[in-house]
């Protein structure tokens, strides 16, 4: 009897000691866990984690950058947008002692808006993040943090603002950030009011915007990226002219949309630009006769379906249509030119005609049309590159779809070839959810909520009687 109560005790003493442990090694670890601030990131899609670009990037600044929330912090509920900020602005912190993040509620504190941007030029707002190393600024509107589009399947939201964010922590560290510059003088549309979306996301790539009127610059400036020349609707100087020349012959790169233009207007000097590379414009308004390649009642609303090339890759038949109301058609000249490339990117169905805006131009054009062209010279010192759409309105914010959004971004990318943007992929916001019927479900909880703890008890009352009885 004495030696069964011997051993009792030792499997009672070792049972507690065991535990004693266990307890003793979770209590260190949370200790641990806690002191270290670590922490896991079980989400599929690694919404809480930065992108390995960010974080080599960011380890290299020399500089301190500072990025403000313009949101109460302390409010962000588990899942919803500034929560899921909060934590990225902890990772950027981690991954280098040179970001520092600050949190302030222009509600509380109305006056940070015009103490950060004491000349209104950067119309921010509540909710908006801003980047700011020395005296440079940049703005992460509230709206561009999150995208959502509507798919077969639902909705589809992704998390935008790794890749505007990073991107701006390299713009405003930089000495020198590259410059994209849209052309005034010739009655364009006002670019930064009508082509605002082009113009945010060209400045989330990493690069300003600025105007460029070449009746007064002596030439194209040095920090120059690319140029947008958007629906001109006078020609340019000789002198003008011959400074746009003069920058494509230093590896220059111009994206032109034009728009069809009024009788008795001829554009001479941007013809003698666009024949550089064998193009040239026609005068034009192009009328689609199949019906399926146009919107209903409207054969000068075309709807066009882009082709594989070089420049967008392989695409499925009917992909990525584009909506370009009122067109012109691009003349692509017959003249040969050694170290050229030209891709003609979007065209008419044979049905269509070029009818001529004025008849003293000659007669209408017969379809296939060429209404997008791109155009590399490789002979010069340095290649340059052209992009030229005869649309312009098609990327005014009131009709910029998402299709032709994805088209151009693909474009500018062919166009710039910037070998250091960022490209931070967007991180999908939609989870896998498991859809069982209720049946099932009842059956799962009964498992879980019934058997599962019985099976335990079970267990546990098992070996409780063995050891009872050794």
């Amino acid at each position: 009897m004495a030696n069964k109560n011997s051993k009792g005790f030792k499997y009672g003493a070792a049972a507690i000691l065991t535990a004693v442990i266990v307890i003793i090694i979770a209590v260190v670890v949370n200790l641990i866990v806690i002191k270290l601030d670590i922490q896991w990131d079980l989400t599929t899609n690694k919404i809480f984690s930065l992108n390995k670009t960010s974080v080599d990037f960011v380890k290299k600044l020399n500089k301190e950058v500072t990025i403000y929330g313009l949101y109460d912090n302390t409010k962000a509920e588990v899942g919803d947008q500034n929560a899921i900020l909060n934590e990225l602005l902890k990772q950027y912190q981690n991954a280098s002692d040179k970001i520092i993040v600050k949190y302030v509620d222009p509600d509380k504190d109305p006056a940070i808006i015009s103490k950060l941007d004491p000349e209104k030029t950067k119309q921010i707002a509540k909710g908006d993040i801003l980047v700011s190393c020395g005296k440079k600024l940049d703005v992460i509107p509230a709206n561009s943090i999150t995208y959502s589009q509507s798919t077969q399947y639902g909705q589809d939201t992704s998390l935008m603002v790794e890749n505007y964010l990073t991107t701006a922590i390299k713009r405003v560290s930089n000495e020198k950030t590259p410059t994209v510059y849209y052309t005034t003088g010739h009655n364009e549309s006002i670019f930064v009011d009508e082509f605002n979306q082009i113009k945010v996301a060209v400045e989330a790539g990493g690069y300003y915007t600025k105007a460029l009127n070449l009746q007064t610059e002596p030439k194209v400036p040095d920090d120059c990226e690319t140029i947008f020349i958007m629906a001109p609707k006078s020609d340019l100087s000789n002198d003008e002219g011959k400074k746009i020349q003069d920058y494509l012959d230093r590896g220059g790169k111009i994206f032109f949309a034009f728009d069809p233009v009024i009788p008795n207007q001829n554009m001479p000097v941007f013809d003698k630009v666009l024949a550089e590379y064998n193009l040239s414009l026609n005068y034009d308004k192009v009328k689609e006769g199949d019906d399926s390649r146009y919107v209903s009642g409207d054969p000068n609303n075309l709807l066009v379906a882009l082709e594989s090339n070089a420049i967008f890759g392989e695409i499925p038949a009917g992909q990525f249509a584009l909506n370009m109301p009122n067109s012109r058609s691009i003349n692509i000249l017959k003249a040969k030119k050694e170290a050229l490339e030209i891709v003609s990117l979007a065209r008419t169905s044979e049905k269509a005609v070029g009818m001529q805006v004025d008849q003293s131009k000659g007669k209408d054009i017969n379809g296939p049309l060429d209404l997008v062209v791109a155009a590399e010279y490789s002979g010069g010192t340095q290649d340059s590159r052209i992009l030229v759409w005869g649309n312009a309105a098609m990327f005014n914010d009131k009709l910029l779809t998402q299709n032709t959004y994805q088209i151009l971004a693909v474009c500018m990318s062919w166009l710039i070839q910037n070998k250091d943007d960022m490209g931070i992929p967007p991180k999908s916001l939609n989870f896998e959810t498991i859809n069982i019927s209720e049946t099932n479900a009842n059956i799962t909880a009964i498992i879980l909520i019934g058997a599962v703890p019985l099976l335990i008890f079970g267990l546990g009352t098992f070996v409780w009687l063995r050891r009872r009885h050794l």
